[in-house]
C-alpha cells in the first residue's frame, strides 16, 4: 500500500510522474516493511491508481463541502424567510402605538384591581372564606343526605322538644357539656409511665390551673348544686367520686395506686370508662399500673346565660379559651418537664387554624419578593420585573372576579390560596419563555421592529399556548368533581392559568416594547459591579449627541469590530460588508486601553428591530456580526482607524462581562450539548434516570389509602400530636369513636335542591315520609320482629355486619326501643291487665282511663290515631315519675314527636305534651369499625351488607314501616370519597396523559418527538409519585388533588425543548438539539428554577396542605425539570428525528397521494 500525504500533493502538484519523496512515501509489501530508497521507482500503474484515488477523495470532500454550503445556505434561507415573513397585524399596531396599547392593557389590569379593593372595602364578601371545614360533599351518592336527614332531623317548627326533668331544677344553665368547647388535655410519658405519684399529682395541679383561671366559674359546666363539674380523669378514682361504687375508690393520698386502678379495670360497673384513660402500651395488675399516656377532659357548660341564638354562645366560649385558657395551656405546656402536655379544643383550634392560615398565605409575599429579584437578575430590568410581578397578582384578582362574581361561585379554602404559589411559578416561566425568545431575536437581522417581535410572538405564543392549554385543562378536569374543594379549586385555577396566558401575551409585550424603545436612556447599577465599569452609555447635545461608546473583545469569538444589527437610516453610510450597509449617528466603540472607533449607526436604529444594550446587556455583542478588520470600514476622516492596532489586544474586563451575562446560554449550547451527546456520558445518563424511575415505581406500587381524617397540622405541631393521640396511643373503650349505624323509619333523603350548588353551610330542609305510621298493631308486631331478628343474627353475620359486643355484658351494643318499652309495659302492669305490645285504640284507652291522673280522655274518639306515642312517653319519664332517666337518656334521641291537632298537656305537669305524632324512629347499632380511621376497602364491603341486609329486611315489614333506611353519621360518606379520591388519583393522571400525548404531537408536528415528550412526562410523574410513600404520606385527599396535577405542572418544561427541536431550522439531529438548548433551555431552567423557589417558601408552612403541596409542587418542578433536560434532550440527541421523519404534515401528504392514486387506480 502506498500512502502518499495531503499536504505533499497539494504543495506539490506538479511532480513528474513515476518519482516520489522519500518523506512521503512509505511501500508495504507482503505484511513487512521494505527500507526505504530514494531512487526507487514506482511502476505507472500504481502511480495513476494512487492519483485517481487522491482525486475522487478530493471530488468527495468537495462535494461534501457543498452539501455543506447548500445545507447552510438553506438553513440561512429559512431562517430569513422566518424573519421576514409578513408580521402579525396586531404587531404593526403595537410597533406604531406602544404608548397606546400599554396604556389600555395597564389601565385593564389595574381598573380589575381597583374594583377588588373597593368590593372587599364595601363589605362584600368577595372572598367567603371557610377554614373550618374541607367541603367534601358527595351528593348524588344517598350517604350525606341520609347523614343530613338523621343529623338535622329536628328542624321542624312543630317538631316536640322533650324537656329533662329534674327533681330539685326544672331547668339550670350550662348543665349540658359543649363538646366543641370541651378541654382535652393529653399527658405523654414519652414512653415512660405517667401513672406514677408524681406525675397524677402533677395532672392534678394541671386541671386545679385551669379551673382556677379567672371568670372560669362561668363557662364550665354545672352540677345540680351549680357547682363546676370536675374534670373527666384517672383522677376521680381517687377522690371519692366513685366510692359508692367500692370503698376502694377513695384514696386521696394516691398511696395505692396499683389497687385502686386493677380494681377499676376489674369491676364492670367502670371497666368501660377506665379504658379510657389507658394507653395501648399499658399494664394493670394488684401490683404495678403503668400506661405510657392517658388523658382528661375538661368540660365547658351549654347553655350559656344572657345568651338567645347558638352561634353567639359559641362565640363567647371561644372568646373565652382563646384569650384565657390558650396562654395559660401554653404556659403549662412549657412548664411541664416530666411528660409532654398536649392539649385539644375544637373551638380553639377553629380560632388557630385562621389565623394560621393567614399566616402562611404570607409565605407567598416572600416567593413572589423571589421571583422578582430572579426576574431583575435573569432581564436585568427593573421596568419588566415591576410589571411583570404586577401583572401576576392583578391576574389573581381578575380570577377572583370572574370566579365570586360572575359564576357566583360562594366558597374560598385552603386550596385556593395554593394558587397564590401556582401562578407565581406558572406565570414568571411563560414570561421567561416571552422574554428570551425576544431577546433572541436580537441576534438576527429584521426588516423592523414589527418583524422582530411577530417572530417573537410566533415562537413562544404558541409553545405558552400549549402548556397553558394542558395545565389548564389538568385543573379543569377537576371541575367536573363532585367535590366542592376539588370543583372550585380545579375552576379557579384553570381560570387564573388562562387569564395569566392572555396577560402574558397581551399586555407583557407592551411592556417589553415600550421598555426598548422608550427607556434607552435608563441606566442602573448591575448586580456585579464590574458589568457597569465595563458599559458606559453617553447621551448628550450637541455634537455628542446619540454617541455610544462599547468595548470590544478580542478572543477567538470576539476578535473583530462587529457591525451592530438590523441598523438602517438615510445617513451617511459608514461600513458596508456583504453590500448591507450601516448609517446613521455617531457611535464609538473602544476599549478603555486603545483610542476608539466611531460607528454611524441611525437615529431609528433600535425602531427598526435591534437590541438596546443598556437593557440587554446579553445579547450585547451578539447582535454585532464579525466584520474582518481587512474589509470593514469607510470612517469619516477625522475617526478613521488606519490599523488593526487601534483594537484593543487585551480587554479582560469586558471579556469576563461578556462571558458572565451569557453564562447560561454558553453552558447548555456549548458545554451541556458535549456532555449529553458524549457517545459514553450519555448511556450514563439514560442508566441512572432508567434506574431512578425503576425504584421510585417501587415506592409508588407501595402507596396506601389514607384513612384518617384531613390532618390540617403536621405531627410536630400541637394540634397534630392531639389528633395523632387520639387515633392511635389509646385503647378502645366505651368512649371510642365508632361508627354507628340507624335504621330509621319516617324520614326520607335530605332535600338539598334550593340550595346554592356552591354553599358550604346549607343543609337543606327536611323531608318525611307521608307514608310512615308505626301505630298499626301490625307497624309494632313488625318492629318487634325486626328488632328479634336483629339480635340474633348469626355469628357470621356478626362479622359481616361489624356489630360490636359490650366490653362489660358481652352483648351486642344494639339499641332497641321497642324492646325496652315492652319489658317496661310488661313490668309496670297491673295485675290482671295487658300493657304488652302490640297497642290498638282499645288497649290505649284503657291504658289512659286507668292513668286517669295524667289524661284527658274525654274528648278520644276512634280518629284518634298516634297510639303508640303514648306508651312511649309513659316510658321516657318512668311513668312521669321522672326519677330513672336511663330510657330517657339513652333513647330520646332515636324517637321524634311533633305537636299534632291530638296534642295535650299532662294534667300534673302542662309542660308535658301527650297524644303527639311520631315523627321518626330509629334504631342504633354500634360497629367494631372506626367512625373515621376506616379504609374504603375494609369499610365499602361493610356497607354494602348492611344496605342489602336492611332492604331485605324492609321488604319484609308491614305498609307504614317499609321504607326504612339505614345510615352513618360520615363514616359511609367517607369511605366512597376514599374510594372517589383513589379512583380519581388514577383517571386524573391518564386523563392528562391522554391530552398530553397529542398536544405535544400537534405542538411539535412529529410523533416521535410528540412519543418521547410524553415518555418524558410519564417518568416524571411516576417520580413524584414514588415520593409519596417515602415521604410518609397516603394518598388522601390532597395527594389525589396533586396527583391530578402532576401531569399539567410537569409537561410546562419538556414542551418549550420539544417545540424548540420543531422549530429548529436544521435537520440533523444533533443541529437540532443544539438550536432547542439555545433557544429554550435558558427560559426552561429559570422558569423552573423560580418556581421550585416559590414552593421552598411553601415549606414554612404549618398547615399540611401548604407544606405537602409545596413539596409536591418542588418534587414535580424537579423532577419536569430533571427528565425535560436531562432525558429528552439525551435521547433526541440519539433518536431525535431527522429531516422530516415522523413528520405529521409529511405523514398526511403521504397518505393524501396514496388515496388519490388508489381513487384513480379504480
Amino acid at each position: 500500500m502506498i500512502t502518499v500525504s495531503n499536504s505533499t500533493a497539494e504543495l506539490c502538484p506538479a511532480k513528474l510522474p513515476g518519482f516520489i519523496d522519500s518523506e512521503s512515501v512509505v511501500i508495504m509489501q507482503h505484511g513487512y516493511a521494505q527500507p526505504q530508497n530514494t531512487d526507487a521507482f514506482v511502476s505507472e500503474e500504481t502511480i495513476k491508481g494512487d492519483a485517481a484515488s487522491n482525486s475522487n477523495e478530493k471530488r468527495k470532500g468537495q462535494k461534501k463541502k457543498q452539501n455543506t454550503e447548500s445545507l447552510k445556505q438553506e438553513v440561512e434561507e429559512k431562517k430569513r424567510k422566518r424573519r421576514e415573513k409578513e408580521p402579525f397585524i396586531v404587531c404593526r399596531l403595537l410597533v406604531k402605538y406602544p404608548k397606546t396599547f400599554f396604556s389600555i392593557s395597564v389601565a385593564g389590569h389595574l381598573i380589575l384591581t381597583i374594583i377588588t379593593g373597593t368590593l372587599i372595602i364595601a363589605g362584600y364578601d368577595l372572598f367567603p372564606t371557610e377554614f373550618e371545614k374541607v367541603p367534601m360533599e358527595i351528593w348524588n351518592a344517598p350517604w350525606r343526605v341520609r347523614d343530613f336527614a338523621w343529623r338535622y332531623r329536628d328542624q321542624n317548627e312543630r317538631h316536640y322538644d322533650r324537656k329533662v326533668h329534674n327533681t330539685k331544677h326544672a331547668f339550670w344553665y350550662r348543665s349540658t357539656a359543649y363538646g366543641r368547647g370541651n378541654i382535652e388535655l393529653i399527658y405523654d410519658g414519652k414512653g415512660g409511665n405517667v401513672f406514677t405519684e408524681e406525675n397524677l399529682r402533677m395532672i392534678q395541679s394541671i386541671e386545679d390551673e385551669v379551673m382556677k383561671l379567672p371568670n372560669f366559674e362561668n363557662y364550665c359546666q354545672q352540677d345540680e348544686l351549680f357547682h363546676c363539674v370536675k374534670p373527666t380523669s384517672v383522677l376521680r378514682l381517687f377522690d371519692g367520686t366513685f366510692s359508692w361504687l367500692d370503698p376502694a375508690f377513695t384514696d386521696q393520698t394516691l398511696s395505692n395506686i396499683s389497687h385502686v386502678m386493677y380494681t377499676a379495670k376489674t369491676d364492670k360497673r367502670t371497666k368501660g370508662q377506665f379504658l379510657y384513660f389507658l394507653g395501648k402500651t399499658h399494664e394493670i395488675t394488684p401490683t404495678h399500673s403503668s400506661s405510657s399516656i392517658t388523658r382528661s377532659i375538661i368540660p365547658m357548660g351549654y347553655p350559656l346565660e344572657g345568651y338567645t341564638s347558638q352561634e353567639e354562645m359559641e362565640n363567647a366560649i371561644q372568646d373565652y379559651l382563646v384569650s384565657t385558657v390558650k396562654p395559660k395551656l401554653l404556659s403549662l405546656q412549657a412548664e411541664t418537664k416530666a411528660f409532654d402536655l398536649v392539649f385539644w379544643c375544637h373551638l380553639m383550634f377553629l380560632n388557630d387554624v385562621v389565623h394560621q392560615a393567614i399566616a402562611d398565605m404570607l409565605l407567598s409575599i416572600g416567593s413572589m419578593i423571589f421571583i422578582f429579584s430572579v426576574m431583575l437578575y435573569h432581564t436585568r430590568s427593573l421596568w419588566i420585573s415591576s410589571w411583570g410581578t404586577i401583572s401576576m397578582f392583578s391576574c389573581f384578582c381578575v380570577t377572583n372576579l370572574i370566579y365570586r362574581i360572575v359564576l357566583d361561585f360562594r366558597y374560598f379554602g385552603y386550596f385556593h390560596i395554593l394558587t397564590i404559589f401556582i401562578i407565581l411559578g406558572i406565570g414568571v416561566d411563560d414570561m421567561f419563555v416571552f422574554y428570551d425568545v425576544w431577546r433572541t431575536t436580537g441576534y438576527q437581522q429584521y426588516p423592523s421592529l414589527a418583524h422582530r417581535l411577530s417572530d417573537a410572538y410566533s415562537k413562544s405564543a404558541l409553545s405558552m399556548l400549549y402548556t397553558s392549554f394542558t395545565t389548564a385543562v389538568a385543573f379543569f378536569a377537576g371541575a367536573v368533581s363532585p367535590l366542592l374543594a376539588i370543583k372550585s379549586f380545579g375552576l379557579f385555577s384553570g381560570i387564573l392559568v388562562t387569564v395569566n396566558y392572555i396577560s402574558v401575551i397581551v399586555f407583557f409585550p407592551t411592556v417589553v416594547i415600550m421598555y426598548h424603545l422608550k427607556f434607552d436612556d435608563f441606566r442602573w447599577p448591575c448586580f456585579n459591579t464590574k458589568c457597569c465599569l465595563s458599559l458606559i452609555y453617553k447621551r448628550s447635545t450637541g455634537s455628542e449627541k446619540n454617541r455610544m461608546e462599547i468595548s470590544v473583545t478580542n478572543d477567538d469569538d470576539y476578535g473583530f469590530i462587529r457591525r451592530i444589527s438590523n441598523g438602517s437610516s438615510n445617513s451617511k453610510n459608514v461600513c458596508t460588508y456583504n453590500n448591507e450597509r450601516i448609517q446613521g449617528n455617531m457611535y464609538t466603540v473602544r476599549d478603555f486601553k486603545t483610542p476608539t472607533v466611531t460607528l454611524e449607526l441611525g437615529n431609528n436604529y433600535f425602531n427598526r428591530g435591534a437590541n438596546n444594550p443598556c437593557f440587554e446587556p446579553s445579547t450585547l455583542l451578539e447582535n454585532i456580526e464579525p466584520l474582518p478588520l481587512c474589509t470593514m470600514l469607510s470612517l469619516p476622516d477625522n475617526n478613521t482607524l488606519s490599523s488593526k492596532e487601534q483594537v484593543s489586544q487585551d480587554s479582560s474586563v469586558q471579556q469576563r462581562t461578556t462571558e458572565k451575562k451569557q453564562i447560561f446560554v454558553r453552558f447548555f449550547t456549548n458545554y451541556y450539548f458535549y456532555l449529553i451527546t458524549h457517545r459514553i456520558v450519555r448511556w450514563i445518563m439514560l442508566v441512572v434516570l432508567i434506574v431512578l424511575v425503576a425504584c421510585l415505581s417501587y415506592s409508588a406500587s407501595k402507596m396506601e389509602n389514607d384513612n384518617e381524617q384531613v390532618q390540617i397540622y403536621g405531627s410536630n405541631h400541637n394540634y397534630g400530636k392531639a389528633v395523632w393521640h387520639e387515633e392511635h396511643s389509646f385503647v378502645a373503650s366505651e368512649a371510642d369513636n365508632v361508627a354507628v349505624v340507624y335504621i330509621v323509619w319516617g324520614l326520607l333523603e335530605r332535600d338539598i335542591s334550593d340550595c346554592h350548588f356552591s354553599e358550604t353551610r346549607c343543609m337543606g330542609k327536611e323531608a318525611y315520609d307521608p307514608n310512615f305510621n308505626p301505630n298499626t298493631p301490625q307497624a309494632q308486631a313488625g318492629l318487634l320482629m325486626f328488632c328479634d331478628r336483629l339480635k340474633a343474627v348469626s355469628l357470621q353475620e356478626i362479622e359481616d355486619l361489624k356489630i360490636k359486643r359490650d366490653y362489660t355484658t358481652g352483648e351486642l351494643e344494639i339499641v332497641c326501643f321497642i324492646n325496652d318499652l315492652q319489658d317496661y309495659l310488661t313490668k309496670h302492669a297491673p295485675m290482671g291487665t295487658n300493657w304488652s305490645l302490640p297497642w290498638d285504640y282499645k288497649r290505649t284507652v284503657e291504658f289512659m282511663r286507668f292513668n286517669s291522673l295524667f289524661y284527658d280522655t274525654s274528648d278520644l274518639n276512634e280518629n284518634f290515631n298516634n297510639l303508640l306515642q303514648v306508651p312511649i312517653s309513659y316510658w321516657l319519664n318512668d311513668g312521669y315519675t321522672f326519677k330513672n332517666k336511663q330510657a330517657f337518656m339513652t333513647f330520646d334521641s332515636l324517637i321524634g314527636e311533633e305537636l299534632s291537632v291530638y296534642s295535650r298537656p299532662l294534667k300534673m305537669d302542662p309542660a308535658v305534651q301527650y297524644g303527639n305524632r311520631i315523627r321518626y324512629l330509629a334504631i342504633q347499632v354500634n360497629l367494631t369499625l372506626s367512625a373515621f380511621g376506616t379504609g374504603y376497602e375494609e369499610g365499602l364491603p361493610v356497607m354494602n351488607k348492611w344496605e342489602h341486609f336492611i332492604s331485605s329486611e324492609m321488604a319484609r315489614m308491614p305498609e307504614g314501616m317499609n321504607r326504612g333506611f339505614q345510615l352513618t353519621i360520615s363514616t359511609w360518606h367517607l369511605l366512597i370519597v376514599q374510594e372517589y379520591l383513589a379512583r380519581n388519583a388514577v383517571s386524573g393522571i391518564l386523563l392528562g396523559l391522554a391530552i398530553a400525548f397529542p398536544i405535544l404531537t400537534i405542538a411539535t408536528q412529529n410523533i416521535i418527538v410528540g412519543f418521547v415528550a410524553t415518555l418524558s412526562i410519564c417518568c416524571a410523574t411516576i417520580c413524584v409519585i414514588g415520593i409519596i410513600p417515602l415521604a410518609g404520606w397516603k394518598m388522601g385527599i390532597l395527594t389525589s388533588l396533586n396527583m391530578n396535577l402532576v401531569v399539567g405542572l410537569a409537561v410546562d418544561h419538556v414542551v418549550h425543548l420539544a417545540e424548540g427541536y420543531h422549530l429548529s431550522a436544521h435537520k440533523d439531529r444533533l443541529s437540532r438539539v443544539r438550536d432547542m438548548l439555545e433557544e429554550m433551555a435558558v427560559s426552561v431552567f429559570f422558569g423552573a428554577f423560580t418556581s421550585l423557589g416559590a414552593a421552598v417558601f411553601m415549606f414554612f408552612a404549618k398547615i399540611q396542605f401548604f407544606m405537602q403541596f409545596g413539596v409536591f409542587m418542588f418534587c414535580t418542578i424537579g423532577f419536569s425539570l430533571l427528565f425535560a433536560i436531562c432525558f429528552f434532550t439525551t435521547i433526541m440527541g440519539v433518536i431525535g428525528p431527522q429531516n422530516n421523519f415522523g413528520n405529521l404534515r409529511v405523514l398526511f401528504k403521504k397518505c393524501c397521494n396514496r388515496f388519490r392514486q388508489s381513487t384513480v387506480g379504480r
